[in-house]
């Protein structure tokens, strides 16, 4: 949906994503809050023109509510946060970056989320 270095907000239907309770399954929400953290780090490489691989080495997960529609997960991060990462990318080739995420369901925070990701220069 939104993309971008700063946030990344990615839509999903319910319905290739539920469980046997008509709920989302946890393993498709948790799935979807680590893509829109990895897809704020995609960005903001690509729009610095820096190659370098981006992988999730750790998170952990709140889930706060059942998803019962269509969810959206949400990633944001502060450029300084980038910036320092990626100084640190270019010195030793290889960085970590902290993002916090939510999954929300009909505008109501379902899922918070915390993730550690790697960036590897290639």
């Amino acid at each position: 949906e939104l993309a971008s270095s700063s946030l990344v907000r990615l839509a999903f239907p319910l319905e290739p994503n539920h469980n046997h309770k008509q709920t989302a399954f946890g393993g498709n929400l948790y799935s979807a809050a680590v893509l829109a953290g990895w897809s704020v780090c995609w960005c903001a490489l690509q729009e610095r023109g820096i190659r370098a691989q981006v992988v999730i080495a750790g998170s952990s997960e709140r889930f706060l509510k059942a998803v019962t529609g269509d969810f959206v997960a949400e990633c944001g991060v502060e450029a300084a946060q980038l910036d320092a990462a990626f100084k640190l990318l270019e010195r030793k080739g290889i960085a970590r970056v902290v993002l916090q995420g939510v999954v929300r369901c009909d505008g109501k925070a379902c899922v918070t989320f915390e993730g550690t990701y790697g960036l590897i220069g290639n």
